[in-house]
């Protein structure tokens, strides 16, 4: 998709072919098939290239695709010249800006593992997924007392954009990223927007509907015992199949603890009911927010001393 949109003008230069499920048998059984990926990985697009079936797996088996995803290389006689990166064909095509490129990546995915990192390690791990590079305004770090070594207590591993990656990071270090002539640059966030809303974008709605969907629709039976808070969030990843991640503002501020105790039971209740009254009795409330669901605290919660 990234190849496809950013050459729409060489398009007359390559053809991309897609291959999937091989169990599949018709174009129907196909499209039921990719609608979980499309709405869950792909940002609800389809592909905009041709889908090919193949229903008896002969293709796959002939080409000696053995893992996904393969990407391979016919020239133009027709020949096969061999497998190759997806980033290989970049380096035939046009070069495109990175004024252009940059804005773009921040709707694409992004593989984000976090561990309560500095900011320098986020940005590093970060780097190795997009490929672009990072820089850091140092002069706004200092006006906001903080350093690349300043860490954040955000705790996640999944799929999600890199737009509502950076977000989760850095909105409660009240930074933001723009893009400069190498890449892009982490300052502080304008004064006008640090407590506006920021709109939705396409992705990040469609996103919020599948997740609260399911926090509507999922039932789930629980027994917590004196059970730390990022433990019960855990299993409501695991019930869930997205990303539940507590508020690093919250942790900042000392208003959530991730061993915080949690204790109760239920049958069968809704999983957005039940995280609910799970965490209420920490000052804690469920939100969906930037691709996954938030543990936040109440804004007037104190938290205790002997928390």
């Amino acid at each position: 998709m990234e190849i496809w949109d950013d050459h729409a003008s060489e398009r007359d230069r390559f053809v991309i072919l897609a291959f999937h499920d091989t169990q599949a048998k018709t174009f129907p059984e196909l499209d039921e098939k990719l609608h979980s990926v499309i709405e869950g990985t792909w940002g609800g697009r389809a592909l905009p290239f041709p889908i090919l079936l193949d229903s008896t797996g002969k293709t796959i088996e002939e080409y000696g695709v053995s893992h996904y995803p393969t990407t391979l290389l016919i020239n133009p006689e027709g020949k096969l010249v061999g497998e190759i990166v997806a980033d290989f064909l970049k380096t035939k095509l046009k070069l495109i800006p990175l004024a252009v490129v940059l804005p773009r990546k921040l709707d694409r995915n992004a593989s984000v593992f976090f561990d309560d990192w500095s900011l320098k390690q986020a940005f590093e791990n970060l780097k190795g997924w997009t490929k672009a590079e990072y820089g850091f305004d140092h002069a706004a770090f200092r006006s906001l007392g903080l350093t690349e070594e300043s860490k954040v207590p955000l705790t996640i591993s999944g799929l999600l954009s890199l737009r509502s990656a950076l977000e989760l990071l850095l909105d409660p270090v009240n930074l933001t990223i723009k893009i400069g002539p190498k890449g892009y640059i982490v300052t502080s966030k304008p004064k006008a927007s640090a407590d506006a809303t920021t709109p939705l974008t396409k992705r990040q709605q469609i996103c919020a509907e599948r997740i609260e969907g399911k926090l509507k629709e999922l039932k789930s039976t629980f027994h917590f015992k004196q059970t730390p808070l990022r433990n019960v969030a855990a299993f409501f990843e695991g019930a869930s199949g997205e990303n539940v991640v507590l508020d690093p503002r919250g942790g900042l501020e000392g208003k959530i603890n991730p061993d915080a105790l949690v204790a109760g039971t239920g049958k069968d209740i809704p999983l957005g009911e039940a995280l609910e009254r799970l965490v209420r009795p920490l000052g804690l409330r469920v939100v969906v927010r930037d691709e996954v669901i938030v543990l936040t605290a109440e804004p007037d919660f104190k938290p205790s001393r002997k928390r």
